[in-house]
């Protein structure tokens, strides 16, 4: 009983946390094309004149990020974020790498008028090196997919996904396969474990990892069963090269572009990780 009233406390200040803290990536161009003159105008200052890190010629505020000498770090999403709204308040600008504006907006109300102004078509920059790797295979993909596309052709991607998985017909032709997936989840984490453990997220990549299979594949990949918790089975492969996509993703949006001249080490690592979620 303990562990459910701490899981779920926790589960919530997380939710309460992400949901104040957002990160858009943002230029003048883009003000300008989706926000009315009005509002621009109006007790506003200069783009320039919002706080944030120091940012140096060469490279931005990388050097924040550097293992010893820096703050933050690529893998504490969260931390930095609250270091940044507790120094600098309720809005953050930052430039990661040289020409690459990052706004970090906290408050809830900033996020509305900017969703309520992004338009038809919002712009997002993110997942580029995954973009580079799905256009550079047009024999395997068609477009860069959902997260990486902007425009129109974002709008088609979003459109067709909806309908065939956020309808009402989509999510009662899942709800019962789906509900005996968490029964069976529920039922494998209140099992004794064998030893000592406190770090409930790989179970809970699990419980996704099934439910993603099942949903969008109508397959079941049995992710709960000893087999599949072995290190070099298929879920346990599945999920580490969702990790390493993601963690590589993070870097190569927010680091240095030179991936999109040769191929990198953490561009190779995330190819791999791909590689491998195609076979």
């Amino acid at each position: 009983m303990t562990f459910y009233v701490c899981f779920y406390s926790l589960l919530y200040k997380i939710m309460r946390f992400f949901y104040k803290v957002y990160f858009l990536n943002i230029n003048n161009t883009f003000l300008k094309r989706n926000v009315s003159n009005e509002l621009l105008t109006r007790n506003c200052k200069s783009f320039h004149c919002i706080p944030g890190p120091l940012s140096l010629p060469g490279i931005g505020t990388l050097y924040q990020y550097f293992p010893v000498i820096g703050q933050y770090r690529f893998d504490t999403l969260h931390l930095n974020g609250f270091k940044k709204y507790q120094k600098f308040g309720p809005v953050v600008r930052e430039q990661i790498v040289p020409d690459v504006n990052i706004l970090w907006l906290f408050d809830p109300s900033d996020i509305e008028t900017m969703f309520r102004h992004e338009g038809k078509y919002p712009q997002r920059r993110s997942h580029l090196a995954l973009e580079k790797y799905r256009l550079d295979r047009p024999n395997v993909y068609n477009s860069g997919g959902l997260l990486p596309t902007n425009g129109p052709e974002w709008f088609r991607i979003r459109s067709v996904l909806q309908k065939g998985l956020s309808s009402p017909q989509a999510v009662k032709r899942f709800l019962k396969g789906s509900d005996q997936i968490i029964q069976e989840w529920i039922e494998f984490i209140g099992q004794p474990p064998k030893k000592h453990r406190n770090d409930y997220l790989p179970e809970i990549s699990r419980l996704f990892l099934e439910l993603t299979g099942y949903s969008m594949l109508d397959i079941r990949l049995d992710s709960f069963s000893y087999h599949e918790h072995q290190k070099h089975s298929r879920t346990s492969r599945l999920i580490k090269a969702a990790y390493v996509t993601n963690s590589c993703i993070l870097k190569t949006d927010n680091g240095p572009q030179l991936w999109k001249k040769f191929e990198t080490p953490l561009y190779r690592k995330l190819r791999k990780s791909q590689e491998y979620m195609e076979e």
